[in-house]
C-alpha cells in the first residue's frame, strides 16, 4: 500500500460548494466524505 493523503475540495454538482476530503492513494481517489469543518455543510 502506498501513503494516504487527505484533499479537501468542494462539490461542483450544485452552487452550494459542500465541502469533501478526499483520501488520495497513489494518485487515485479512494474515498470521499463530507467536510465536517465546511461552513456550508
Amino acid at each position: 500500500m502506498g501513503e494516504k493523503r487527505e484533499v479537501k475540495t468542494i462539490c461542483a454538482y450544485c452552487g452550494t460548494g459542500c465541502g469533501l476530503v478526499l483520501e488520495v492513494e497513489k494518485d487515485q481517489i479512494v474515498r470521499a466524505r463530507g467536510d465536517k469543518d465546511a461552513p456550508v455543510n
